[in-house]
């Protein structure tokens, strides 16, 4: 028995080889056929004229043969074994070649399996080294009885590895290259889709908004079955789900108190990531978890930094058992932080809104009761970021019973449009409520003071007196560039009572002003609009006046407020880009 090594002169061994040494983690091929090493197989086994040639790499619990001549079967189909059965092992641990004339003769060796189930007797094996140098396997000869290895046959068997070695890295470069470029395909594709969820989630407004978008995104885009923000709320800090029609969800993700055992509110409580993939896990770290959370099985929670007190949650769900990979981690941790922007985009922009909209509320009069009219108002702020502010409408009575209407809109769509119309509204008030003088002079007055006062604004304003008269009602308007109002008269027809409208308020004070008048027999309405109502983008100010029109006709015997809120209904969208202020009164028998 002889044993050669890299190095150093054969000779006989004194001692037992001995495995300090580490074997490879991982085979660089998989356990199949390789044309080029069945090539190399073959080659060893004609030239050291054996029954039994391999290719062998060898990793911590197997070895595979990607060339091989002579295996039996089960091995020859499944081109590996375990690592008990291999002798080339020997040759990696030593990184040295290895010659055994008789291998049941060999005190390593002749415990081994592979002597009774290949029929092993003598056997030589080569290095395999891979591109950093490393032995990660043997080019072997085995022969079913004693063989005496030649010189000439070891130095075959060496020049034949040498050349199988050269083959395994370049092979083993063309892997790392393909990897890389799959790495890389993989990179461009988790770019895109981190660009495709930060511009999706960037163009959300309200919180419902951004609660609908990460329930469409998650499933579709990263395969998961649920996703769920919540939000701390109230005062006992419970943690809401929100869903995406911004309603509180219910079931299973029903709000819970901040000292539920659930893993949403853990993570609320602590702001720690929580990853289970199964539901045998949620509940081995959660034994006090309730009932209601299933079915779900793989669970990711994610805390959600917010500004201020606001503490949130996402909560991705999945129905099977799930393992998540790092990069799949890493963007859904991404995910989460677009997320987090966006819920603090939407909660500043509604306190923002809140506020705009409580001030100019707050503008808006209480709408008297004059004796034999019905009076009734609507206003809705505009859904668009910032559009609060321009519209508004007036009603009060006068101390000699006339009812006085107001309705007008001051451009711009901010708070500062607000404060102007909020100037305006209040200097009006007091000129129309002070005398009783026709509308014209009062938006005269008003016009003067603003140019005096410099509140460089520019609104439309229409101002009606309805006064009870010997023979009935009849109103006194005049128009500063405002939408003309409309007639329901009792018969059902609308009538458009146009008149050649004066200039804006702001743009000349010393420019005439005019007064019409119209008398309102019983049971006819006078609607007054601003222009929000019937222009928008994709419809100009005529079309929508006739929309208008046809959505009051025959609606005579309706009462104003359903009237109102049927006109409402019919002409404006989920999406309004502008303020409507609505003002009707009816004349009553």
């Amino acid at each position: 028995m002889t044993i050669s090594r890299q190095g150093t002169d054969s000779g006989e061994l004194t001692q037992p080889l001995r495995l300090p040494l580490p074997l490879p983690v991982a085979t660089p091929l998989p356990a199949r056929t390789d044309e080029a090493f069945e090539r190399f197989a073959r080659l060893a086994a004609r030239q050291l004229r054996v029954p039994i040639s391999l290719v062998s790499l060898v990793d911590a619990d197997r070895q595979v043969f990607p060339g091989a001549v002579g295996l039996p079967e089960p091995f020859a189909t499944e081109r590996s074994m375990p690592i008990s059965w291999s002798l080339c092992q020997h040759v990696v641990t030593t990184a040295g070649p290895m010659a055994v004339d008789d291998a049941r003769e060999h005190p390593l060796l002749r415990d081994s399996l592979a002597i009774p189930g290949l029929g092993l007797i003598a056997y030589a094996g080569h290095p395999l080294v891979d591109a950093e140098g490393r032995v990660i396997g043997a080019l072997c000869a085995i022969d079913t009885q004693t063989r005496t290895w030649t010189p000439d046959d070891l130095g075959s068997l060496a020049d034949l590895a040498s050349a199988c070695s050269s083959e395994l890295r370049l092979r083993t470069l063309q892997l790392r290259a393909d990897a890389a470029a799959d790495a890389e395909a993989d990179s461009g594709r988790q770019s895109r889709l981190l660009l495709a969820l930060s511009e999706t989630l960037n163009r959300t407004e309200t919180v419902a908004d951004v609660a609908s978008t990460v329930a469409q995104l998650a499933t579709r885009r990263l395969g998961v079955d649920r996703a769920v923000v919540s939000l701390q709320e109230g005062h006992r800090r419970d943690l809401v789900p929100v869903t995406p029609d911004g309603r509180p969800g219910t079931g299973s993700w029903r709000p819970r108190p901040q000292d539920e055992p659930h893993p949403a509110t853990l993570t609320a409580l602590d702001g720690r990531e929580r990853w289970f993939p199964d539901a045998a896990s949620t509940r081995a770290a959660i034994p006090e978890l309730t009932g209601d959370v299933a079915p779900f099985e793989a669970n990711l929670h994610l805390p959600l930094d917010l500004v201020g007190q606001e503490r949130a949650v996402l909560s991705l769900v999945w129905t099977t058992r799930r393992d998540v990979t790092p990069a799949g981690r890493l963007v859904i941790r991404a995910l989460a932080r677009y997320v987090a922007q966006a819920l603090q985009r939407a909660l500043l922009l509604a306190e923002r809104r809140g506020v705009a909209e409580t001030l100019q509320r707050a503008m808006l009069t209480e709408l008297p009761a004059p004796d034999r009219l019905a009076v009734a108002a609507r206003y809705l702020p505009s859904h668009a970021q910032d559009q609060v502010g321009g519209d508004w409408y007036d009603a009060f009575t006068t101390p000699d019973g006339t009812t006085v209407l107001a309705i007008g809109d001051v451009t711009g769509h901010d708070t500062a449009a607000a404060a102007s119309m909020g100037q305006l509204r209040t200097l009006l008030r007091g000129f129309a409520f002070d005398r009783s003088e026709v509308p014209s002079q009062s938006v005269h007055r008003v016009d003067r003071a603003a140019a005096g006062l410099d509140l460089d604004t520019l609104a439309t304003l229409l101002l009606a007196r309805v006064e009870r008269m010997a023979a009935g009602v009849r109103v006194t308007w005049s128009n500063a560039g405002h939408p003309p109002p409309l007639l329901v008269r009792p018969d059902g027809a609308v009538e458009l009572l146009a008149t050649p409208p004066d200039v804006l308020i702001g743009v000349d004070p010393t420019r005439p002003r005019h007064d019409h008048a119209r008398d309102l027999p019983v049971g006819s309405t006078l609607v007054l609009y601003t222009d929000g109502l019937v222009e928008h983008r994709d419809r100009d100010l005529d079309v929508g006046t006739g929309d208008l029109a046809r959505a009051l006709a025959g609606q005579q015997d309706r009462p104003v407020d359903e009237l109102l809120e049927d006109v409402l209904t019919s002409l404006t969208g989920p999406a309004r880009d502008d303020d409507i202020a609505v003002l009707a009164v009816r004349v009553l028998a």
